[in-house]
């Protein structure tokens, strides 16, 4: 099938970004020509040109259609089949391809710029750390603060991300110690974040 402009573009940008021995720009903005505005960029609805162009180059597929022909092969699915009344698709992935949704990805971009802000505009945070399980599935923070005051300052800091980073998966905390009255002013007694006051130490 040959390359239509806009692709023939993309592909020769892609080429010369790619291109062993030439210096590899660090940043910046790659523009390509489209012959319209994508209508989406979910794959599902990519029905027109400039979505289907964008969404081939966003996401991967479970099956693909072979070079220069209207034959389908494996992508990320190693073997596929379809059921008798044509209405069952079952595929097996590829060792070490799994579905996400891109809260992951989300989540660590934004756990990302939180770390950053921790080390440039908190004052008193003495631990953030960010643990994830074997498959991504669950993640722990943990976060240590000098004194109630470091706390404040530390969810003032990150308020404006808040939001965001419930919106990748279900959020819960727990707050270990002796919180100053406006801590504990703050934490709504039905809300994400559980206060656990010392009872013995060592």
């Amino acid at each position: 099938m040959p390359l239509t402009a806009t692709r023939a573009a993309l592909a020769c940008a892609l080429a010369l970004l790619l291109e062993p021995g030439l210096a590899r720009a660090q940043g910046g903005t790659l523009r390509v020509a489209l012959p319209a505005l994508p209508a989406s960029l979910d794959p599902a609805l990519a029905a027109e040109t400039s979505s289907g162009l964008l969404a081939r180059q966003l996401f991967d597929s479970l099956l693909q259609y072979r070079e220069g022909s209207s034959d389908v092969e494996p992508a990320l699915a190693a073997q596929w089949r379809v059921s008798r009344d044509g209405l069952t698709w079952s595929f097996r992935l590829r060792e070490g391809v799994r579905f996400h949704d891109g809260d992951v990805e989300e989540f660590k971009r934004l756990s990302a710029r939180c770390m950053e802000i921790v080390r440039t505009q908190d004052t008193g945070t003495l631990q953030y750390d960010t643990y994830f399980n074997d498959d991504e599935t669950e993640c722990i923070v943990i976060e240590r603060f000098r004194d109630a005051d470091a706390l404040i300052q530390h969810g003032e800091n990150l308020a404006h991300l808040m939001d965001a980073i419930i919106g990748t998966g279900s959020v819960s905390g727990e707050l270990l110690g002796e919180p100053s009255a406006e801590v504990r002013a703050s934490i709504s007694g039905d809300g994400p974040v559980q206060l656990f006051t010392p009872w013995v130490r060592m």
